[in-house]
């Protein structure tokens, strides 16, 4: 497995190298260099009014909520969604407001002034790749918010790539197949399953005794403007902002994968969620995984 995340130049992304030894092989690949041109400089509130006088999803998790994942209940862990201008969660970023009851903002921007620069850079990944959009899922999507927030630990179904706009982030990976000694929550339950009990900050042995064996595999990356991260399908991850500067803003895009990819998910998610022949397939690599 690897040590670290490697790195190239956005000029050096090409489909020949990426879908060989990244996306085939279901391996992140940090790229750097992407343009998002005055993006990077706007603060919150130039931000705010780049994506035009639409109403945009602002989550308020409450602080400390997510410090406590016996708490999450509801499938997408968020008590409480608030709908408000750009312009409005702006001034609650400037105000320290945002941060003092951990707001953040998780939408789709196409259309907006923004939006549209965002859907010339994904068409040019597209291009170099070979990743294709799909209609099922969020087009552009941004997570906006003050210095400092941590989206908890999860991993998604699908290929993504996350792109840092301004300030930092830093991303704790896992590889695929260290999932399930992250303690998912359990199928059919209230919470998501596609998201990990372990509050990861502050690990408990005694409770996740198996964690151990996903921390010795965890590999830390940190995203600076122009950074984008192609995140594999089923690779772990935990996304922390810095808290330094003035706001955090990220934008990801999920691209079509493959069911074939799903090697490593629970075994009563691989049944329900995976017709067949695919899901014959996956239990043949599966016991080939297993065998000496």
């Amino acid at each position: 497995m690897i040590a670290a995340v490697p790195s190239i130049p956005y000029a050096s992304l090409s489909f020949a190298t990426f879908e060989r030894e990244h996306r085939a092989a279901n391996l992140p690949l940090l790229v750097r260099g992407v343009d998002f041109g005055d993006l990077t400089k706007l603060d919150a509130r130039g931000f705010g009014a780049f994506i035009d006088d639409r109403s945009i999803d602002v989550r308020a998790y409450s602080k400390g909520f997510l410090d406590n994942p016996d708490a999450w209940v509801e499938k997408g862990y968020c008590p409480k969604v608030a709908r408000m201008k750009g312009w409005e969660f702006a001034s609650l970023i400037e105000s320290g407001m945002a941060g003092a009851e951990d707001l953040y903002a998780v939408c789709d921007v196409r259309g907006s002034r923004a939006g549209t620069i965002f859907e010339r850079i994904l068409a040019d990944v597209s291009q170099r790749t070979g990743m294709k959009s799909t209609p099922h899922l969020p087009g552009v999507s941004i997570w906006w918010g003050p210095p400092g927030h941590r989206e908890p630990l999860h991993m998604d179904i699908v290929d993504g790539t996350l792109f840092q706009i301004h300030g930092e982030k830093t991303v704790a990976l896992f590889p695929d197949h260290v999932w399930n000694y992250l303690y998912p929550f359990e199928i059919g339950g209230a919470m998501s399953w596609s998201f990990s009990k372990v509050h990861l900050p502050k690990p408990d042995f005694e409770r996740y005794p198996l964690l151990e064996k996903a921390l010795r595999e965890r590999i830390d990356v940190t995203l600076r403007p122009g950074d984008m991260l192609f995140i594999p399908t089923t690779w772990a991850h935990e996304v922390t902002g810095s808290s330094e500067g003035d706001h955090v803003l990220s934008m990801n895009h999920f691209w079509h994968t493959p069911m074939t990819k799903l090697v490593h998910i629970q075994e009563e998610a691989l049944q329900k969620l995976v017709p067949e022949p695919t899901r014959s397939e996956l239990v043949a690599k599966r016991q080939a995984m297993k065998s000496p």
